[in-house]
């Protein structure tokens, strides 16, 4: 099998590349993903759940075969991460954010949606792939968690479900899904680093002081909170009662047992693409490749201060951590079986893997500087402002939502953002509000 070769493909949005100025058009993003997407028959229209996690056989490696037919952006697609906390997804957040940037996907809803944001988005995603259209519709989605709401957290099967059925249904669309698993410890200190320790140095009677004292209350959080129904909230409460000093109960819920643990290996055997945070590269390559992302090029982000190795621990904390994460540890085990097996499905991949990485520049760009963004987002009242518009000059057919994704809350940013032309918002002076961090 020949090695994957790297090729410069030109935009294919035409409408938006006539808009975008001839200096961006020429610096053509790379393809990393040789595969052909197959074509087949769109399904019907009608909304019902798809099959659930557990109903679905663990057998769904996807096929890497190379292409050199492919261009890498499919004409229809959906791809779904699943964001647990503190494995590396505000990584690939900023990558989709880039990705949408570049005018090739649509990334509408915030990490926390509601029921109806999700109906509403797999029913216009329903209509326009019943249309089978050329170009379109292409939409990432990202599940975090529980703010700002906890909906989609906490019914992750049914959204899996709903996934599963728009793959079933519409064969000629690139519907894929992706998770990131982490080594537990390193995923306890990292959580610990972030969120906890600072409310130890300020309430301490309630949070107590080392991290045995937090971790005793809080077990197996990556399997809880992949599941979003087992009380995810509860891992950054405080573990003490102020007026005892006493550790408050855990919830029954709240805790993992074999019976929840299987149920989560189902979910994880489901995804397309299983990754774990010490092989991040090798994720966001193949994440890339099978979603069908021109751009998987990143830079660390929000990495966090902090140890993360055991040497750092004290006896005490270090059986803490091993106790609290007995299930996840299990969970890991069976994720890095699952990503080593994808690897090896890919003819040649460690190969890939090195050219990818010799492409990281000194000031911080994994596999190469991306090419600069032809759009930009910006606050959508200063777009109206300045350019007398909300959107771009020309929005392609294919979004499914005005402005390209409106929100930014992801960023704590609450005011209702457009896409716009890169050029018109620097000869306004708009200052760029999401999808900033890889120009």
């Amino acid at each position: 099998m020949p090695k994957l070769t790297v090729v410069l493909r030109p935009m294919l949005l035409l409408a938006w590349a006539v808009a975008a100025s001839s200096a961006v058009a020429s610096a053509s993003p790379r393809s990393w993903h040789p595969r052909k997407f197959a074509r087949g028959d769109g399904g019907g229209f009608e909304r019902e759940r798809g099959p659930t996690p557990a109903s679905r056989a663990p057998d769904r490696l996807v096929e890497l075969t190379p292409s050199s037919e492919d261009t890498g952006l499919p004409s229809c697609g959906l791809h779904l991460f699943r964001h647990v906390s503190k494995t590396g997804g505000t990584t690939i957040r900023f990558v989709f954010d880039k990705n949408t940037a570049m005018g090739e996907w649509e990334y509408p809803l915030v990490y926390g949606f509601k029921r109806e944001q999700w109906d509403d988005l797999v029913t216009k995603f329903r209509q326009a792939a019943g249309q089978r259209n050329e170009d379109g519709p292409r939409v990432l989605v990202e599940v975090r968690g529980n703010w700002p709401e906890r909906w989609c957290a906490e019914s992750f099967d049914e959204v899996l479900a709903d996934v599963h059925k728009i793959k079933s249904d519409f064969p000629h669309c690139k519907v894929t899904t992706s998770i990131l698993v982490r080594d537990p410890l390193k995923q306890y200190l990292s959580f610990y680093n972030y969120y906890i320790k600072r409310e130890q140095q300020n309430r301490p009677r309630e949070y107590g002081t080392t991290v045995a004292d937090w971790a005793r209350s809080v077990h197996d959080m990556q399997v809880r909170e992949t599941l979003g129904s087992m009380c995810t909230p509860q891992m950054r409460d405080p573990p003490l009662d102020p007026a005892t000093g006493e550790r408050k109960p855990v919830q029954d819920e709240c805790n993992v047992d074999e019976a929840s643990l299987q149920r989560y290996l189902e979910i994880l055997r489901s995804f397309d693409v299983v990754g774990t945070t010490d092989r991040f590269n090798s994720f966001i390559l193949r994440l890339g490749h099978v979603a069908g992302l021109s751009n998987p090029r990143y830079r660390h982000h929000n990495a966090g201060s902090g140890s993360r190795e055991r040497s750092s621990l004290s006896e005490d904390d270090s059986a803490a951590l091993d106790e609290a994460s007995r299930y996840d540890r299990r969970a890991y085990k069976e994720a890095v079986a699952l990503a080593s097996a994808q690897e090896a499905a890919w003819p040649d991949f460690e190969d890939n893997l090195l050219d990818f990485e010799s492409r990281s520049t000194d000031d911080g760009y994994v596999g190469g500087k991306p090419p600069p963004s032809p759009f930009r987002f910006v606050h959508a009242d200063e777009a109206s402002a300045s350019l007398g518009r909300e959107g771009p000059r020309e929005a392609p057919p294919w979004w499914l939502f005005e402005g390209g994704g409106r929100q930014a809350i992801a960023y704590i940013n609450f005011k209702p953002v457009v896409l716009v032309e890169r050029q018109d918002a620097e000869r306004k002076g708009l200052r760029c509000v999401r999808a900033c961090n890889l120009d």
